[in-house]
């Protein structure tokens, strides 16, 4: 009995460093990098709050205005376009963001002659933060309404960033160090042994 209690005590202690040493390693990685950021694990349990993506599509009266990801999409209205080998209606949306006006976004449809389908011209704004594209879906011919899709990427351009970083280290890793040639002794001096 005396060897049955020495094990349990023996594989419990056993247990609890395991689950020190995770709780550690967790804590690792979850700690913020920079202060003032969120933890991995704060960021989690708020991931309803701040999504990293967010996607929607609406129907707007001219005029009307709503909100995504914190912007603000008015649709002002639309406008026909004759090109040189198509036609196209223009969409005309003001976008403001929660310091104020953003930018003016102008997604189109493209009629070619030779198509069935119209085909979609998205316009967006890329951010260092964030991204905002906005597609132009179906329309009233007298431009009284129209149905878009507002997509709002976050980070986008850290994995660019990431991924330029990555390549830059690999680079140098691969660029072989230059090779040293001994010193050669002067006249006068003999070489240390």
């Amino acid at each position: 009995a005396a060897n049955g209690d020495a094990l349990k005590t023996q594989t419990q202690a056993m247990r609890d460093f395991v689950v020190r040493i995770r709780s550690h390693t967790a804590m690792q990685f979850s700690a913020p990098i920079v202060k003032g950021l969120p933890t991995f694990a704060e960021a989690w349990a708020r991931r309803e709050e701040i999504p990293l993506s967010g996607r929607r599509w609406a129907t707007l009266n001219r005029g009307e205005s709503m909100e995504l990801a914190g912007y603000t999409i008015r649709f002002d209205g639309l406008q026909g376009v004759e090109e040189s080998n198509h036609a196209k209606v223009v969409g005309t949306f003001t976008v403001s963001d929660r310091k104020g006006p953003y930018t003016v976004l102008t997604p189109a449809k493209k009629f070619y002659p030779q198509e069935q389908t119209p085909i979609a011209a998205v316009d967006y704004r890329l951010g260092f933060m964030e991204d905002l594209y906005l597609v132009l879906g179906e329309f009233a011919r007298d431009g009284s309404h129209a149905t878009i899709k507002i997509q709002v990427n976050r980070m986008v351009s850290w994995l660019w960033i990431g991924g330029f970083l990555l390549t830059l280290g690999a680079a140098l890793a691969i660029v072989p160090e230059p090779r040293r040639t001994p010193a050669v002794p002067r006249a006068g001096q003999t070489a240390a042994a």
